[in-house]
């Protein structure tokens, strides 16, 4: 196995969209590809053209542009969204996937490459036609719209639920990164996925002082991800501890004060959306963390506060419990009530804190290691190429 083709719609790079987990995975996966001697093709379609070559990269990426071409394709794909003619829209959603597929073909051709592996995300249907191009090709589970709205109330138009319904139930060799992952595709899709955790990168710890009675909220700022039960424990704890702050590190906290209507909020800094080493040295700055999410896949963030060496504390769902052994690692919490109660704690009592904090790290270390992630993908396509 030498060269190894990632199809994706998102990928983190300067001349691209804005990445979310997905692009952001495949941008660290592909350089620990790259530094292991492999060969990567990373091939998608964006928000514009982008053709670049580094030694063993080769990014190549069309301009999204499929129903600006066809309008009258996205016409009736609109109307069938409005409706709610989930067969209607699917039909013509299945025809972006299918011209993007041929593209990525024509390209290879092109190129006069023959890759050994093709992964690809779960969202989208994005694999829905890669069988036709005849390459043994990988599934990474990040994530898709009929499981977010499934299991955490996203919302989801029905004909993207078809197209991914179709794609992920044709699909061979599913990698789901938790157990949480593979319980929600077997019972959504029929489809038993291969369980590949996500990692993080690890590294030397930084010992640098910590900020007494700083609270952490690392992700965007939404219902969704907790935030108004973060603020609710954050004004309780401020009455028992004047000094503490609040630090939020993500998207959307000035959208979010006002949809709420709310005004400024005492002892709150915002440090917004980060990346690489500054956020890196904003985040070793935290006492705790607070991760109450109501649903997630993964637990990428709160690995990422564990790896540091940070107390946490997260709420009572699958994917966290995976992760969290509770009283040992970091704590579960269940209810507001509790969140205030670990959290007192752990401004309380040192000792605790640190202990939490060496425990999180070890856990990170030893099972969440993104070496780990690598090494094991590479025996699954070595698995799925041999089959």
């Amino acid at each position: 196995m030498k060269t190894i083709l990632i199809f994706t719609r998102e990928y983190a790079h300067p001349k691209l969209s804005a990445a979310g987990g997905t692009g952001s995975f495949y941008k660290k996966y592909v350089t620990a590809l790259l530094e292991r001697g492999y060969k990567v093709i990373v091939f998608g379609d964006n928000n514009v053209d982008l053709n670049e070559r580094q030694d063993n990269l080769h990014l190549h990426f069309t301009k999204r542009n499929y129903f600006k071409k066809h309008f009258v394709q996205e016409l009736f794909r609109s109307l069938g969204k409005r409706l709610k003619i989930a067969s209607l829209e699917a039909y013509f959603l299945k025809k972006e996937i299918k011209n993007l597929t041929q593209q990525l073909q024509n390209f290879l051709q092109k190129e006069d490459i023959y890759p050994d592996v093709i992964e690809t995300h779960d969202w989208e249907g994005a694999s829905l036609f890669l069988d036709e191009l005849k390459t043994p090709y990988v599934v990474r589970a990040h994530g898709c719209y009929r499981i977010l709205k499934k299991y955490f109330g996203y919302k989801a138009s029905l004909g993207v639920e078809v197209i991914e319904t179709e794609a992920l139930k044709k699909a061979s060799h599913l990698i789901c990164v938790s157990k949480n992952s593979q319980r929600m595709y077997e019972e959504t899709f029929g489809n038993k996925g291969t369980i590949i955790t996500n990692g993080v990168t690890t590294t030397a710890q930084n010992l640098s002082e910590t900020l007494p009675f700083s609270l952490f909220f690392f992700g965007s700022v939404t219902t969704k991800k907790g935030f108004d039960i973060a603020l609710n424990v954050f004004k309780r704890i401020l009455q028992k501890f004047p000094t503490a702050t609040l630090h939020i590190v993500g998207k959307n906290y000035e959208n979010y004060l006002k949809e709420n209507n709310l005004g400024e909020q005492k002892n709150v800094i915002n440090h917004g959306h980060l990346q690489g080493e500054e956020l890196k040295i904003i985040l070793q700055e935290a006492d705790t963390f607070i991760f109450p999410s109501q649903g997630e896949t993964f637990g990428l963030a709160l690995c990422e506060a564990m790896e540091l060496g940070k107390a946490v504390v997260a709420a009572d769902i699958p994917s966290f419990r995976d992760i969290i052994t509770h009283t040992k690692d970091g704590f579960i919490a269940k209810k507001e009530d509790e969140y205030y109660e670990y959290i007192v704690k752990l401004f309380q009592d040192d000792v605790l804190n640190k202990t939490i904090a060496k425990n999180a790290r070890q856990t990170i270390h030893t099972q969440y290691n993104f070496e780990k992630t690598v090494e094991n993908s590479l025996l699954y396509y070595q698995k799925t190429i041999n089959n």
